[in-house]
Order: C-alpha cells, then sequence, then structure tokens
C-alpha cells in the first residue's frame, strides 16, 4: 500500500526513494489515490465509480461541492453550437425573447390557431369557454330514469313549482276542485225531481227499506163511486199504497 507522506527522510535513496516520488506523481497525474495512506485533508480525486470529483474529509471521500470555472469543449458529448439551435430543445419554457409574432403566428389567438371541432383538434374558442364554466362540476349528460328521479324527490313537496299531466295515472279531468259547485248551485246539493245531486237522508232511507230484489209496479186509472181500487198482480194489500184524487167535483145549490 502506497504512503502519500513517502518518500521521507527515512526512504533509502538507492532503493526506495525514486519509486515512492514516481508512484506519487503518477497518482497525482491521474488524480487517482486508490490505495493511498497518509492523505491530506481536502484532497481532490476524481471517482471512476461515481463519475465526479471527490474530496478527502479526512476520513472519507465525499461529493465536492465547490464549483470551479472550467471551460470545456463539449457538454454531454456536444458541442456549445449544438445547444444554440431551438430544434434540440425538448423540454422547458421557451422564454418570451426567442419568438415573436412573425415567428409564431398570432401569439393572441389569432389564425395561427384554428379553433377546435368535432373532428379537428385547436384552441377554445370564447363561447365554449364561457359554456364550459357554466356547466357545474361532475355533471353529466347520461342521467338514468332513476337518477332524474332521485334528484327530483330532493326537491319534491310544497312550494315544488313541479307541475305534472297526471297523478297516480289519471288526468285532472278525473277530479274535482275543492271549490267544486255542482248542477244544484251548491258543492254537494241533494237531487230533486229536474237535478242530478246527492241522495238526501229522507231517500235514503226510504230506499234503505226496500228488500233487495224488490220491484216496483204503478197502476193509474179511474173508478167509479164505490168501486175497489185494483191491486196490482203479484202484490198484496199491505204492500201497496194509494193516491186518490176526484175526477170531477160538482157542487149543488140549496
Amino acid at each position: 500500500m502506497a504512503d502519500f507522506l513517502k518518500p521521507d527522510s527515512a526512504s533509502n535513496y538507492s532503493t526506495e526513494f525514486f519509486q515512492q516520488l514516481n508512484e506519487k506523481l503518477d497518482a497525482l497525474a491521474k488524480l487517482n489515490f486508490t490505495g493511498f495512506t497518509g492523505l491530506v485533508t481536502d484532497a481532490i480525486a476524481w471517482s471512476a465509480t461515481n463519475g465526479r470529483l471527490e474530496q478527502w474529509n479526512g476520513t472519507s471521500w465525499v461529493e465536492l461541492i465547490a464549483t470551479y470555472m472550467i471551460n470545456v469543449d463539449r457538454l454531454g458529448g456536444q458541442q456549445g453550437s449544438y445547444y444554440r439551435d431551438a430544434s434540440n430543445m425538448n423540454a422547458g419554457t421557451l422564454p418570451g425573447g426567442r419568438f415573436n409574432d412573425t415567428s409564431h403566428g398570432n401569439r393572441g389567438g389569432g389564425s395561427q390557431h384554428a379553433a377546435a371541432t368535432a373532428s379537428a383538434s385547436g384552441f377554445m374558442t370564447a363561447a365554449l369557454f364561457n359554456k364550459l364554466a357554466g356547466i357545474e362540476s361532475g355533471a353529466t349528460a347520461d342521467l338514468s330514469a332513476a337518477e332524474i328521479l332521485a334528484l327530483l324527490l330532493t326537491v319534491d313537496g310544497a312550494g315544488s313549482g313541479l307541475d305534472a299531466d297526471f297523478l297516480q295515472g289519471n288526468a285532472p279531468s278525473a277530479f274535482a276542485a275543492a271549490g267544486h259547485v255542482g248542477a244544484t248551485g251548491a258543492a254537494h246539493g241533494e237531487a230533486t225531481g229536474s237535478v242530478a245531486g246527492f241522495m238526501s237522508a229522507a231517500h235514503f232511507t226510504k230506499l234503505d227499506a226496500l228488500t233487495q230484489g224488490d220491484s216496483v209496479s204503478m197502476l193509474q186509472g179511474t173508478i167509479a163511486h164505490g168501486g175497489t181500487i185494483p191491486l196490482p198482480s203479484g202484490y198484496t194489500e199491505g204492500q201497496c199504497r194509494w193516491i186518490v184524487s176526484p175526477y170531477d167535483v160538482h157542487s149543488g145549490s140549496g
């Protein structure tokens, strides 16, 4: 193992001195101190493994932080003219001073960048921007019937303003308004001999007294004085009612 502090006064002039001096000079020329001891702090060497200059901190080699203004002929294998050619740039932002309206059309949105269409990509127009800005975030154009119903249920009820054509499958004509007035002149007027209406309690009682299956027969005619009113066929006297009125009234003078 070579010692960077050699040769010294203890070195044998004829057998060691020149060998130790040549080892040191060779390491300095190559900046490679692999296998050396006795290195001075802040010594600089090239690390082929890490591809960088490193500095000896007294115990180990560390990355060289100091910046050295070294003027080289090439960078990354390319000469300076390569990096002055804008066509070789593939990353970063081009400063505004590197181009103008003449070299790039109208940067303000002119004909250099046509508006996008359904079949071609392009710039967004102001109209499309305003339309897009007016659409709620997360909105879709393919809501299912169930999704639409779920949204309606969040605003239904009194004061919703919803106006439907049908109620439980029935048109409005199937329902009566709360303040409707019938043919009798009242909301629920009683039926009469000339106007339809609701059944009165008296008529209900009369109708309720009839036995299901009963039939009604009516006879009319004229009987002579002292005659007998005939019974309708199939009826007893107890089932019948009579209404009798004089056919002719004679008045005598005293």
